[in-house]
């Protein structure tokens, strides 16, 4: 009889035992994926948006000579992470050029949309737009890669890259080529006009209009780079001006990249 008692007592700590230690492995497992995997799949996130930054880079710099007709094509390869790849249309910039520094003769003014090519994942991307590269996160961007804009004591240079007849948009994971060419090379594309660029000569003070997603990254730009000063920044446009005592030569220099991708 008391041999049975202690058995069964024996049975009921085991089982006691047992059931205590599955609670901690659950318990334990549940922390993990509560706390360790949100931290684990941001960590990815992070990394991989790093590894884009680069990959941008290089897109950028192969598209710059495409754009500056340097060569006439060049590729390179983007893998996605369960992203999204497009190219839109977003927001403006629009530059006046004056014979004064109160900014009343006006000499001129050139406009255009901003062409971007993006990825994104989430609230944050990466985006290729001027030339330049940014990283967007939330509302916030910040500048990659500087665009190809031009500041001298004497020439004040906008090369105005924007992407021709070019509909990429893809999404998912793996490993996607971009191929980037000019529209003036092909004779398929012979209604397309080389485009002419605008020059102003004595130029004494340049204001520019930004509006759009990218306006922190290329107002930043514009002010750290260039040293203008802000304005205003109202209704989401920034003004941005400055004076040239001398006065300078302005070029505004449109040019265009056809991107595909694969």
């Amino acid at each position: 009889m008391y041999r049975s008692l202690l058995s069964s007592d024996k049975a009921v700590s085991e089982s006691m035992g047992y059931i205590l230690v599955t609670f901690i492995l659950v318990t334990s497992i549940s922390i993990i994926l509560l706390i360790g995997y949100p931290a684990f799949t941001q960590e990815l996130d992070r990394s991989h948006l790093q590894n884009m930054e680069e990959g941008f880079y290089i897109m950028a710099s192969e598209g710059n000579k495409v754009a500056m007709l340097e060569s006439t094509f060049q590729s390179a390869e983007l893998k996605l992470h369960g992203g999204s790849l497009g190219i839109r249309e977003d927001g403006y910039i629009n530059i006046f050029c004056y014979s004064d520094h109160e900014g009343n003769n006006l000499m001129g003014n050139n406009s255009t949309t901003l062409s971007a090519m993006e990825y994104s994942i989430n609230d944050q991307g990466v985006a290729y737009l001027l030339g330049g590269v940014c990283r967007k996160n939330g509302d916030y961007t910040y500048a990659v890669k500087n665009p190809e804009i031009y500041n001298s004591s004497n020439m004040f240079v906008v090369p105005v890259i924007k992407f021709y007849n070019s509909n990429v948009a893809i999404s998912g994971n793996g490993l996607t080529r971009i191929s980037i060419s000019t529209p003036y090379y092909s004779k398929l594309s012979q209604y397309v006009s080389y485009p002419m660029p605008s020059y102003y000569d004595n130029v004494k003070r340049i204001d520019v209009h930004l509006s759009g997603d990218y306006t922190n990254y290329l107002s930043r730009f514009f002010q750290d780079e260039l040293y203008f000063n802000e304005l205003s920044n109202t209704g989401g446009v920034v003004v941005l001006s400055n004076n040239y005592t001398s006065g300078i030569k302005f070029c505004w220099m449109p040019s265009y990249v056809t991107i595909t991708a694969k």
